[in-house]
């Protein structure tokens, strides 16, 4: 090979490498820290997904999806997202007010007049969790996937609105999270559109993104890979579990992990949906967009605005979103947890950065792990 050759060569290999996000002893020590979370009993199984506006930096899976069948995690294999849910569905609420099917700032009753919490509650109170609506604790909201197709969302929801008939405080005075108002949002979301949630979804957010409808739903269906759910044997939820969890749930120990049965949450739009991180990795891209398919501009600013109570208060949250922050850089968080499985996704918007991992353990710290590992990928 002569000079030029040579060197024409070697400008090619450190442009390549150039290119690359994340050096590649960070993508080592990434791959080796999931490797020894699973060897040191963290989790059975786990996935973690960063990616920019423009493409993946790390897509990596690791450990069992099933342990009694030593059937692997991989990158396709679906997970309960629990909470992660709620943003999706804050995106959805604001892409039908772009298409002027509603608006944030109308009052709920117009939709669901039988609400009994008055006409000061908006929409817009429902997403960012300043609508004082109660928050009682989610003991044993879930059922078996048995009985899934069965199951009267609708009658449950009235039901529990019942068990809970008064507002903790005026709309917009302050912060508190609760799982009603986004049972409630669901609700509102079927009535307006004369359609169930999922076929909703599908139109607004899988159609346009390119998901498929079996990659990110609400239920289980036959011919995908799911992980199961575990909760670790010697800890404490574990010791609580007959609070938490129906008897129904829970099935036997192993390796010293208790296996929990396929369920579904009861309100498919406070914790509902079920898929991996590959693919909740292609929404959080799209919100990193300056072209995003699911939200203009405006709507997209609003969704990381942080909210402000009636009376000016600056509150910790925004349209969907926590806020958080690591190394000095913001990042915009929505956690999801319950029996089996622990996820949580961030989006750093200003370092055009959004990372997922999600685990089929309950009690998987995945803060820590995203703070730890979300410094490799910025190259802190």
């Amino acid at each position: 090979m002569n000079f030029k050759l040579e060197f024409i060569f070697l400008v090619f290999i450190l442009f390549i490498n150039s290119c690359s996000a994340i050096p590649t002893k960070n993508q080592s020590d990434i791959k080796m820290k999931i490797k020894n979370i699973v060897k040191d009993g963290k989790t059975p199984g786990i996935q973690y997904v960063a990616v920019t506006s423009k493409k993946i930096l790390i897509n990596e899976s690791y450990g069992l999806a099933d342990i009694k069948s030593n059937k692997q995690m991989n990158q396709s294999t679906q997970l309960m997202a629990y909470s992660m849910t709620k943003t999706f569905i804050a995106v959805l609420a604001l892409r039908l007010q772009e298409k002027g099917k509603l608006s944030i700032e109308d009052n709920v009753s117009k939709y669901l007049p039988a609400l009994p919490y008055g006409s000061e509650l908006k929409i817009k109170h429902l997403i960012n969790q300043t609508s004082g609506i109660p928050s009682p604790i989610p003991l044993k909201w879930a059922h078996s996937s048995e009985v899934d197709k069965d199951f009267n969302e609708k009658a449950i929801f009235w039901k529990r609105i019942k068990e809970n008939p008064e507002l903790d405080f005026v709309p917009g005075d302050k912060f508190k999270y609760s799982n009603l108002s986004y049972a409630t949002l669901g609700q509102v979301i079927e009535t307006i559109t004369a359609k169930s949630l999922f076929e909703v979804f599908q139109e607004e957010i899988n159609g346009p993104l390119g998901i498929s409808k079996n990659d990110l739903r609400f239920n289980y269906i036959e011919g995908q890979e799911y992980a199961v759910g575990y909760l670790k044997r010697w800890s404490m939820i574990n010791f609580l579990k007959f609070f938490f969890v129906d008897s129904k749930l829970y099935d036997e120990y192993e390796n010293g992990w208790l296996k929990i049965n396929r369920h579904n949450v009861d309100y498919k739009a406070m914790g509902g949906l079920i898929g991996n991180a590959k693919t909740v990795a292609i929404f959080l891209q799209d919100l990193l967009k300056n072209d995003s398919k699911l939200l203009n501009s405006e709507s997209k600013k609003l969704l990381f605005t942080m909210t402000k109570s009636n009376t000016g208060e600056e509150l910790p949250m925004t349209f969907g979103w926590h806020i958080g922050e690591l190394d000095n850089k913001v990042f915009y968080f929505k956690e999801g947890g319950g029996a089996g499985y622990h996820c949580e996704m961030r989006v750093y918007p200003e370092h055009d950065l959004a990372t997922v991992v999600m685990s089929n353990s309950t009690t998987f710290d995945v803060k820590k792990f995203l703070n730890k590992n979300d410094h490799a990928v910025t190259e802190l």
